[in-house]
């Protein structure tokens, strides 16, 4: 399953927790996102904690149609002392509705952004520190609710690693790996298969989104929690990053 947001007043949130820290070193965050429709004359942020520019925030989202630079990628982000990164991408992945793989990732002072594993905007700052918000994660909306910064399409398969993956690991990302299949320094996991996390215990609250299918060709979870890693049945793409043992009833191809 994956997560559908209409683009008008559906959110989830993930609840303070220590496993959400974009901390001041290396990290990876990303996922799975497929828009419904960029129509529009503002943003869709899927991704937002804290406020566009606000010390301490990660903002992600798109253009929409009806505006300058319309249908590309954006991320803006500051540390707790208010130091800036941002960046637009060249390409337009907001026109597309098919599934698309986004990730962030920092490495060093930089952050750049990645659109099925190729790069496509970054920004840099030499001594950019962590952004640790003690507020809730919104997913599907920007978190002060404003009525014109709503999702329109659908996610799955989010996570967050306190690590740069790898350039072959983010290649495997994109042709099919679950994140549990990349469990070094996986800090949380939401598969979108339900509205329970894998990894780290957060806390999460649907606001108005619903289930709807999974993206083709994820090697994917069945519902359940494992503490801290999550084995999985190989598959054909970047086989070698597939746990080849699999627990008794932990998981399974779904």
């Amino acid at each position: 399953m994956a997560w559908l947001f209409d683009g008008i007043d559906d959110y989830a949130t993930l609840a303070p927790a220590a496993a959400l820290a974009l901390g001041g070193g290396d990290w990876t965050l990303g996922g799975w996102v497929r828009v419904t429709s960029s129509a529009g004359s503002a943003f869709m942020y899927f991704l937002s904690w804290n406020n566009l520019s606000a010390v301490n925030s990660c903002n992600w989202y798109f253009n929409e149609a009806g505006i300058v630079d319309a249908n590309k990628l954006q991320f803006a982000v500051r540390d707790t002392q208010g130091a800036p990164i941002s960046a637009r991408s060249t390409s337009t992945p907001g026109a597309s509705t098919a599934w698309q793989h986004l990730l962030l990732r920092r490495s060093g002072g930089t952050i750049a952004q990645y659109v099925n594993g190729a790069a496509d905007g970054n920004g840099y700052y030499a001594s950019f520190g962590a952004i640790n918000f003690a507020q809730a994660l919104h997913l599907g909306g920007r978190s002060n609710h404003d009525p014109n910064r709503f999702f329109n399409g659908e996610m799955a398969e989010w996570a967050k690693w306190d690590r740069a993956l790898s350039t072959g690991e983010m290649a495997a990302l994109v042709a099919g790996a679950a994140p549990g299949n990349i469990p070094g320094g996986l800090a949380w996991h939401l598969p979108m298969l339900d509205y329970q996390e894998r990894v780290a215990g957060l806390t999460v609250t649907n606001h108005g989104s619903t289930l709807v299918g999974h993206p083709p060709g994820i090697v994917s979870l069945a519902s359940h929690r494992v503490a801290e890693t999550e084995l999985f049945v190989p598959g054909a793409a970047a086989a070698e990053l597939f746990t080849t043992g699999i627990a008794a009833g932990q998981a399974h191809e779904h």
